[in-house]
Order: C-alpha cells, then sequence, then structure tokens
C-alpha cells in the first residue's frame, strides 16, 4: 500500500463523515479497513458528532487452530515479532491497548490531518522474517 491509497482511504472517510448526520438510526462511529493480513489489520475509524478519525491497527493471529506442534516455535517468534512492533508504535505516539477476552492488542493514533510519508513508513516498516527495532 502506497501513501496515496492510505490518503485516499483517509479522504474517502472524511467526506463520508461530513455526509452524514447524527440520528438515532446512524452509528457512532464508520470504520474503513485499509490493510489485512493473517497477523496485522489497519483501519480508520471515524467519530460522526466530532469527524475525528483515527488509525488503529490490529494485532492478532487468527490462524491458532490451525497450526501444528513443527509449527508453534515460529507461531511465537512471530507473535512476540508483532508485539514488539506495537511497542514501536507506542513510542510513536500510539496509545495501546487490548481486548483481553480474545487477545487483541490494539495501537491507536488519533489523526489531525491525512497521513504523513513518516506515519506510512512506521506502520509499513515491519516484514517478515525482519527483526523490527526501537525508534527513539
Amino acid at each position: 500500500m502506497k501513501k496515496k491509497e492510505l490518503n485516499q482511504h483517509y479522504k474517502n472517510l472524511l467526506n463520508d463523515l461530513e455526509e452524514i448526520s447524527s440520528t438515532i438510526d446512524t452509528p457512532d462511529e464508520l470504520s474503513l479497513t485499509v490493510y489485512t493480513s493473517e497477523w496485522i489489520k489497519f483501519y480508520f475509524v471515524g467519530n460522526i458528532l466530532t469527524k475525528q478519525i483515527s488509525l488503529q491497527v490490529e494485532v492478532a493471529y487468527s490462524g491458532f487452530s490451525q497450526i501444528d506442534d513443527s509449527k508453534l516455535h515460529l507461531a511465537l517468534e512471530n507473535q512476540i515479532r508483532y508485539l514488539q512492533y506495537l511497542l514501536v508504535l507506542h513510542a510513536n505516539g500510539f496509545t495501546l491497548d487490548i481486548v483481553i477476552e480474545e487477545g487483541i492488542w490494539f495501537a491507536i493514533k488519533n489523526l489531525k490531518s491525512e497521513p504523513t510519508k513518516e506515519l506510512e513508513n512506521l506502520l509499513f516498516h515491519f516484514q517478515e522474517g525482519e527483526k523490527l527495532k526501537h525508534k527513539t
């Protein structure tokens, strides 16, 4: 995904928020998924009343029931890598949260404007098989 695509998703959600007025029948928020993999999902969440958009990064592995014993070690290493990724996001202004029942971790950042190139680089700096490094 390129910054142009990320920004287009942001603009689309912002336009949708501006076109919707809050009524009893409308939800409080609109969300738009912008990236999904087996481990990570990025989505924008927009508040209909405030028109505030946040970027949420969800980290959870959906296929644990499909892992055989020989691959559990790799699954654990991947989980650790993605938790380290969340720490990098946290060090760069995201807040962290967890849905304890499902073990789903979230990193959340309220956006004041369209995503920047720096934000895109931060989101996509992880690579399969590559160790994450903390930014200072």
